[in-house]
């Protein structure tokens, strides 16, 4: 296999009832029988595949699981541990302390069904005829080896082609995509691939309102196993910026500060006096790690690496190309990058209205994150309420929160997770039910999105000097950082929300 030839679909998989020849040549497969099919699982040599089995199910598992509070297992020891339970439903629940990038199947004598990790971190899509379910990591390999036709449904091309979707970091709103009956598994579903069904496995139970006190020491605990498991399997490059997620992030790596490659990466339209690339600096110098300054150059012509990149995925972003072309060239494949995100909508909260305890609609809700004129948005988020508002009202969550992690953080993190695999694995160390569950359970204003205290104090705990230097310097930040000292921080945001809200309502 080629160097290009390997690139092409690289990380992804196939699963299909069809017996694909090209595939079989060039790829991992292996069979999975169910009571009702024979199913043929292909995966690229760069995707990790880790199985378990007893006399009751076997697991199969696509990705990497890490265990925090068991920092020397590997992939098939967490497999091993989860094998145990046998029992679907507790075999689930089990995932949800634990971290990584996965897909899991499971099967036993009468089903055969697949989750995934908190945020759909590693994506699914699944394509449905009249008899059979074909998944893949992108509709793209499933088109391609399956087939699939035009989607019927012209406002999600409208969507697709709109300026809020482009304004919006390609933010994907629902579940569905340009392709007819091809669609994605939402995080919190699992796929009954014997049935033809997806249904809703998480959240489980109503959350318990814990202080900032046991949060923090519970999550800086949290992320410190997940950083301390990671780099038992591989290189950890870890990204400093000026802002909240990664400085947290810097603070947990504190016991491993002299074997991470800590880097900022220094893009064109960013200047010397940035404090993406000051604040770092700065950093590194006080508190004595390392700092490898990446200088990312724009890629001016499109080149064959761009081309097998746009054909992996259909939605794929141009803007960071460049980082990841700039990981090919220096041969970053056999390393882990880590990024914080999914702290927006877990620990940090980014979205607030005055009545989100009460019935949102799609068209509400649509405007709130940013897409005020589009129909195909409002359209899926009503669909989606449907469900989500019963949900949280039965167990205590913002709906807001929920949004964030099904459709924010399923459709746009997870889809820059999927171009990266092009280069290396990502590791995001929030990406955890357990964790979720925990700063949900905080009251919202140690969440604040400016000025969170939750971060304060989990850095507090893991290394204070981090806090030494400013986070996310600009005038809002400081603005809310004075209110804060008259505890005026949060309530004078309520009221910028509240007034935003009532603008929508009326126009």
């Amino acid at each position: 296999m080629t160097m290009m030839e390997h690139l092409r679909f690289r990380r992804q998989f196939l699963l299909t009832t069809d017996s694909i020849v090209h595939l079989e040549t060039k790829w991992n497969s292996i069979i999975l029988a169910s009571q009702h099919n024979t199913w043929n699982l292909y995966t690229h040599p760069d995707l990790e595949i880790t199985i378990a089995h007893n006399e009751y199910c076997k697991l199969v598992l696509l990705g990497y699981l890490l265990n925090p509070y068991k920092v020397e297992s590997d992939n098939q020891i967490v497999l091993d541990d989860l094998i145990i339970h046998h029992d679907f439903n507790q075999i689930v629940e089990e995932t949800h302390k634990l971290n990584g990038r996965f897909l899991l199947f499971y099967l036993d004598n009468e089903v055969f069904r697949v989750i995934n990790d908190a945020s759909g971190f590693r994506e699914l899509y699944y394509l449905e005829d009249s008899v059979k379910t074909h998944c893949g990591s992108t509709p793209d390999i499933i088109k391609k080896y399956i087939g699939a036709e035009q989607n019927p449904d012209q406002e999600a091309f409208t969507f697709f082609k709109s300026e809020e979707y482009s304004d919006n970091s390609h933010t994907w709103v629902g579940h569905e995509t340009i392709y007819k009956n091809l669609r994605k598994l939402p995080s919190n579903f699992m796929l009954d691939l014997n049935a033809q069904e997806i249904k809703r496995f998480w959240p489980i139970k109503p959350l318990e309102k814990q202080n900032l006190e046991e949060v923090a020491t519970k999550g800086a605990e949290y992320l410190q196993g997940c950083l301390n498991t990671a780099i038992l399997r591989k290189p950890i490059h870890l990204g400093v910026t000026a802002g909240w997620d990664s400085r947290v992030l810097l603070a947990a790596s504190k016991s491993l500060k002299d074997k991470i490659f800590y880097y900022s990466n220094y893009r064109s339209e960013l200047d010397d006096k940035h404090p993406d690339i000051v604040i770092p600096q700065i950093l590194s110098e006080k508190l004595g790690f390392n700092l490898n300054l990446l200088r990312i150059e724009d890629v001016k012509e499109k080149t064959i690496i761009w081309e097998i990149y746009s054909e992996n995925n259909y939605r794929a972003n141009d803007v960071l190309f460049p980082v990841f072309n700039f990981g090919l060239i220096n041969k970053f494949d056999n390393t882990i990058t880590v990024s914080g995100t999914l702290a927006e909508g877990s620990a940090r909260k980014y979205y607030y209205s005055p009545h989100a305890d009460r019935s949102l609609t799609g068209r509400q809700l649509a405007r709130i994150v940013g897409f005020k004129k589009n129909r195909y948005a409002a359209r899926m988020l009503n669909e989606w309420l449907e469900d989500a508002q019963n949900i949280c009202s039965k167990f205590n969550i913002d709906v807001l929160d929920l949004y964030q992690i099904e459709h924010e953080a399923c459709n746009w993190s997870s889809h820059t997770a999927s171009e990266q695999d092009i280069v290396r694995e990502e590791l995001r160390p929030f990406n955890s039910r357990y964790l979720i569950s925990l700063f949900w359970s905080l009251n919202v204003k140690h969440r604040f999105l400016y000025n969170p205290s939750i971060y304060r104090r989990m850095m507090e705990i893991l290394w204070k000097e981090t806090l030494s230097q400013s986070i996310n310097p600009s005038w809002r930040s400081k603005f809310f950082r004075l209110l804060s000292y008259l505890h005026l921080d949060y309530v004078v945001f309520k009221m910028k929300v509240t007034l935003k809200y009532w603008f929508y309502s009326i126009f």
